[in-house]
């Protein structure tokens, strides 16, 4: 599988966010897309997963595939959480395959089972960011998409988080997008803006 990025271009009025992007990625690649606020991470990742349309350039899935579009996990940068519901529910509605207690089993390989069964309105942001990270990682897609997955982690919970998400998208692309490289810094990076 190859997501293929070409000469993409997106601006908003007459601020230019991407201008004749393109990067492809394979089956096994992991990327770090690394940039300051504003230099079009977010934007690219909207346009790859189909949430927003490119002014120029395309992005594709070649091969022989039985779906037209991408079939991404993703992370987004502002948090997509369900409230009022337990890190198990967030992490079980994503699909109906999915039960509670895969969900589980999946949560307390990073979460102490006490963060589990509150609403996740009330955990810390790094745990709000694993009950993303895993909701993201064990869904079937093409491609993981993960925009600032890392933000208020440690260097070892950085390497504890990348290991989880590495094991479980097993031959899938990766693209992490963050302003710095830290705790990644063996990823090829991409740089942006």
């Amino acid at each position: 599988m190859t997501v293929e990025i070409k000469h993409v271009g997106k601006s908003y009025g007459e601020d230019v966010v991407l201008s004749d992007f393109s990067l492809d990625i394979s089956s096994d690649d992991t990327f770090l897309l690394m940039g300051p606020e504003g230099c079009g991470k977010t934007t690219l990742f909207r346009i790859i997963c189909g949430l927003e349309k490119p002014d120029e350039g395309a992005v594709t899935l070649l091969g022989d595939y039985k779906y037209d579009r991408i079939n991404v996990g993703m992370v987004f940068q502002d948090d997509r959480l369900l409230e009022d519901y337990c890190a198990i529910e967030n992490v079980a509605c994503m699909s109906s395959k999915l039960s509670e207690r895969v969900a589980r089993e999946e949560l307390l390989k990073l979460l102490p089972e006490s963060a589990l069964y509150v609403p996740v309105k009330e955990l810390t942001e790094v745990e709000r960011k694993v009950v993303e990270i895993i909701r993201a990682s064990i869904i079937p897609s093409d491609l993981l998409l993960l925009d600032d997955p890392f933000h208020g982690m440690n260097e070892e919970q950085i390497h504890t988080a990348f290991s989880y998400i590495k094991n479980k998208a097993g031959h899938k692309g990766i693209l992490i997008a963050q302003r710095t490289e830290f705790g990644l810094e063996r990823l090829r990076k991409v740089r942006m803006g």
